[in-house]
């Protein structure tokens, strides 16, 4: 829209530019007034509302700077309801109006946070004990580049009778549970591993996430720091026992 005058429509007084429809207007400055503005008492000497605008980003922590920003979106929608459509709104108008939705965006953004974290809940893994008859065999490795070394663990849990295999290392399960042939190099590892399986009916391998394989993960890592190979057998080494106790709980909540 093209104007003739540039005097501020409200106040009939200054040059309507964005510092003063915002800020100095005599009609803004009674909004900025309100009881609970975070800058009510501040100087009104600008020479622009960039510098304003930077005082407020610089001096407002950032529930004050919010609720500063809402109350600038309102009163320019004022200026606009006041020249477009005659409508007025008071100081206090203004300033509640602000405030709710400064209200309603952190109640969104609980909402939100509240929804990424059930559904975080919800694809999160655990461990699970095997079947009735079963043993599980959680598997892992870690290799540490630096020290040129590499860790590999096998961690078996009852029940007693068939073997259930599981890792979290997806491409290796993918291949070895694959109907198709491999050919490559190490494929001749793959279809080895397959054999063995084809052998065993009651062997199963699958693939578990890193938070439902922490125990072999954990142990792993710890075999990074072993001169040599070791077994334990109905213990558990005091690296382990966390993510072991963890897996129990699951145990006792399943049944």
């Amino acid at each position: 829209m093209i104007v003739d005058n540039a005097t501020c429509p409200t106040c009939s007084r200054g040059e309507e530019t964005a510092l003063h429809v915002l800020w100095d207007c005599p009609a803004s400055v009674d909004v900025w007034g309100e009881g609970c503005s975070p800058v009510k008492k501040w100087r009104r000497n600008y020479a622009d509302f960039r510098t304003l605008w930077f005082d407020f980003q610089s001096k407002l922590e950032e529930g004050k700077l919010h609720i500063v920003t809402e109350v600038l979106y309102g009163l320019w929608k004022r200026r606009n309801e006041a020249v477009f459509e005659g409508k007025f709104k008071g100081p206090s108008v203004i300033f509640q109006l602000a405030l709710q939705e400064v209200e309603a965006t952190k109640l969104a953004q609980e909402k939100l946070r509240e929804s990424q974290a059930s559904l975080t809940a919800v694809t999160r893994t655990l461990w699970r004990p095997p079947r009735m008859d079963y043993m599980k065999v959680n598997v892992d490795a870690t290799m540490d580049k630096n020290m040129g070394r590499m860790g590999i663990d096998i961690v078996v849990r009852d029940c007693s009778g068939e073997v259930q295999l599981e890792g979290d290392a997806k491409m290796v399960v993918d291949a070895v549970t694959s109907n198709t042939q491999d050919s490559s190099w190490d494929g001749q590892v793959i279809e080895d591993i397959k054999s063995v399986l084809k052998a065993q009916p009651g062997w199963s391998v699958s693939f578990s996430g890193r938070s439902s394989n922490k125990a072999a993960h954990e142990t792993a890592k710890l075999a990074l720091t072993l001169g040599s190979e070791c077994i334990w057998v109905e213990e558990v080494p005091p690296e382990v026992l966390l993510a072991v106790i963890s897996d129990k709980i699951v145990i006792v909540e399943s049944y």
